[in-house]
């Protein structure tokens, strides 16, 4: 008679999972550098290579979204032609990001001076300004940062402890 392997014992325990805690307090030393950094007013780019209906969110013109993610974004279009980022041929969404807290990572970067790189900070709202199918796979979405809606405050935000 065969056993199914669901019966059968795990081979070696699963791994207990990371306490909340240690995850939380990475977010804050990033955000206390962050905010260490003083803030940009920028056109910045994004390019992702996916067709717009293929993205989590909803992008609609007249609608706010927020991106919650630390989110990495160039200060010169020409960045996105490497295929990383956006590429020349597929399905491909560029956003145009008129940013007013962008904060400059160009020389803590790996990357160094390359993708000339800047960063938002994670709640950031934007209001979805226009959409532009430009045919070929890309869609072209401009984005304007919301500065009223300031969904993480980082304001009186201390070092974490050690």
């Amino acid at each position: 008679m065969r056993t199914s392997p669901l019966a059968q014992p795990p081979r070696a325990p699963p791994p207990s999972p990371r306490p909340p805690h240690s995850c939380c307090r990475f977010l804050k030393l990033l955000l206390f550098a962050l905010h260490k950094i003083p803030p940009t007013v920028k056109t910045l780019y994004r390019g992702v290579a996916k067709a717009l209906v293929q993205l989590t969110q909803k992008f609609e013109k007249g609608k706010h979204v927020v991106w919650w993610a630390v989110t990495s974004t160039a200060s010169h279009v020409s960045v996105l032609e490497n295929p990383q980022f956006l590429g020349k041929s597929g399905d491909r969404c560029m956003f145009s990001i008129a940013a007013v807290s962008a904060r400059d990572i160009q020389r803590y970067s790996a990357m160094g001076s390359t993708e000339r790189e800047f960063v938002l900070s994670p709640g950031c709202c934007l209001v979805v300004e226009d959409i532009l199918d430009a045919g070929h796979g890309l869609t072209i979405v401009q984005l304007a940062e919301d500065a009223s809606m300031k969904l993480l405050k980082l304001q009186g935000l201390s070092a974490p402890a050690s």
